[in-house]
């Protein structure tokens, strides 16, 4: 028997088809098939999750770690009680606490996306 493809096939005794050439353009297609399924679900995760997030917070993870485990003066904030967050901007914000950089990012942002952010975050979980 052969296929639409050329492919010479022979019957398995159970009325289906099996390949007799050893490279069957079939399984390729199959395992390429699959590869893209994983790579699309991974991709459309990651874009659910950032889509989710307030404008700039994707942008505090570039200091501040998203794992327990990274060692860094920095504090985490996926989890943080958000009263926490608002309150530690708003006195960056204001000048009241010391800072290297986080008064300058503080007075880029408005009392409302403060708010946001420091929800987004407080909502996050690992």
């Amino acid at each position: 028997m052969t296929a639409g493809t050329g492919t010479q096939l022979r019957s398995n005794g159970g009325g289906q088809s099996a390949c007799m050439v050893g490279k069957c353009a079939c399984s390729g297609r199959v395992v390429s098939i699959a590869i893209a399924a994983v790579l699309v679900t991974v991709f459309v995760a990651r874009s659910a999750i950032a889509a989710d997030a307030p404008p700039g917070a994707t942008s505090c993870s570039g200091c501040h770690p998203a794992k327990r485990w990274v060692d860094t003066v920095v504090p985490r904030l996926v989890g943080r009680n958000p009263a926490e967050i608002v309150a530690a901007m708003q006195g960056f914000k204001s000048g009241a606490l010391p800072a290297t950089v986080m008064g300058r990012i503080a007075k880029g942002f408005s009392e409302e996306e403060i708010e946001a952010i420091a929800a987004w975050y407080g909502a996050q979980k690992e």
